[in-house]
């Protein structure tokens, strides 16, 4: 039996297909979760720019995945706002297929630090 995960592995043989799938899941991956976190915290864009010091139509740029102009910079703004950490690095193919093909809609929605077991 194939799984999404074989299915994946399988299509990264192909150098093309791999690098516009990193970018896209880049692209998409952010939009999502940027949109998903605000839903979670039941912020509006209005509400979720405010925090971050700009524009609605900023917002509405940042949960769009065909946007794609993302700096660390924005993205780090985002995580203090979101109360996240950030992970910015390079991985392995195998490492991305596991983490798709096992991706859940909870996943998406990171919780604030007040919600995290950081405190044991």
């Amino acid at each position: 039996m194939t799984t999404r995960r074989d299915q994946l592995l399988s299509s990264f043989q192909d150098k093309e297909y791999r690098d516009l799938f990193v970018a896209a899941n880049v692209r998409c991956g952010i939009a999502h979760q940027i949109r998903a976190m605000r839903a979670d915290r039941g912020w509006t864009q209005v509400e979720l720019a405010r925090r971050l010091g700009t524009v609605q139509r900023t917002i509405s740029r940042l949960e769009n995945p065909g946007y794609g102009k993302l700096s660390v910079t924005t993205l780090l703004r985002l995580a203090s706002v979101f109360e996240v950490e950030l992970q910015v690095r390079f991985g392995r193919f195998t490492e991305l297929a596991s983490q798709i093909a096992f991706l859940s809609p909870d996943d998406l929605a990171v919780p604030g630090f007040d919600d995290d077991d950081v405190r044991g």
